[in-house]
């Protein structure tokens, strides 16, 4: 179904959850910067209406430290088991005790799931009834018209952008989520994954309710603060071509968006006086504010 909202022409299409086909991989080509200038581009924003908004799991430590240590025990026993059985009795108690310790990983996960699904469920019924699929088209496309790299009616090339949201495990902040690319008919010449952390709420122990406060007057305040930064950096990814001139060491980064906080490696690519952005390991770019809890 396309969508016709008035100039730039928008188009919208039903989604396929991003984590279907597996993660998408960095690609740009040499000539993405010409190939943009001569035949300019259409934009095609992609949004689940009943899926956009997601939560993170809650992160349990006391879970993930009673699996291990019931999955050590397990070990342990199977090992002191299979000591006066020949090779093979061995080799089918190990499989068997392997195949359990997945199996309580798998149920973790699973209970972890649920638990976020029933957290973001009353925001979501909150903000139920409104065309998401235009909202994010007319802030998208504000956003680019701002960065000086408005969408064109009749451009050659379809700039393709798959935005979800997801909600800290404690409620204070969102991440925009964005899987981008530009398409030259069926060939894709540029294909980003771009991540963008807001602020944290200062919301109390009620910060649901703040989100969805005047029909999401809030969540909106905030998603259009991390769309305009997601532009800035897809359009910084663009005409470094995929940061190539930067030549930090990769590294252990930690960092803390309200009480959440997170540890991966990557290199970085550049800081200012309210945000870090880095480069992890799968090409992925990731801004997040700087709080006095960050590390680099």
């Amino acid at each position: 179904m396309t969508l016709r909202l008035g100039w730039p022409r928008l188009m919208v299409f039903p989604v396929i959850a991003a984590c279907t086909n597996g993660p998408l991989e960095p690609k740009l080509c040499d000539s993405l910067s010409g190939s943009i200038r001569s035949q300019g581009y259409q934009l095609d924003i992609s949004v689940d209406e009943q899926g956009w908004l997601r939560s993170e799991g809650s992160r349990d430590g006391g879970v993930f430290i009673e699996n291990g240590i019931q999955a050590a025990t397990l070990m342990h026993g199977t090992s002191q088991g299979a000591a006066g059985l020949g090779p093979s009795g061995a080799a089918g108690i190990m499989i068997g005790s392997l195949i359990a310790s997945k199996l309580a990983r798998s149920n973790t996960r699973n209970a972890m799931e649920s638990e976020a699904e029933a957290r973001i469920t009353p925001l979501r019924s909150a903000l139920d009834g409104q065309c998401w699929s235009a909202w994010y088209n007319k802030a998208i496309g504000q956003a680019l018209l701002h960065n000086g790299a408005a969408a064109r009616e009749t451009g050659g090339l379809v700039l393709s952008i798959a935005p979800d949201v997801l909600l800290s495990a404690d409620a204070r902040s969102i991440r925009l989520i964005s899987e981008i690319r530009l398409m030259q008919g069926r060939k894709a010449i540029y294909q980003g994954h771009v991540e963008v952390f807001s602020s944290p709420l200062d919301c109390g122990q009620d910060c649901l309710t703040e989100w969805a406060r005047g029909e999401g007057h809030v969540l909106k305040r905030e998603l259009i603060i991390v769309i305009y930064e997601t532009v800035r950096i897809l359009q910084r990814d663009w005409s470094t071509q995929h940061f190539s001139a930067v030549s930090s060491a990769e590294k252990t980064l930690r960092y803390q968006v309200g009480g959440m906080r997170y540890v991966e490696r990557g290199r970085v690519l550049e800081v200012d006086e309210s945000r870090h952005l880095f480069l992890n390991l799968r090409g992925w770019l990731k801004s997040y504010p700087i709080s006095g809890e960050s590390s680099l």
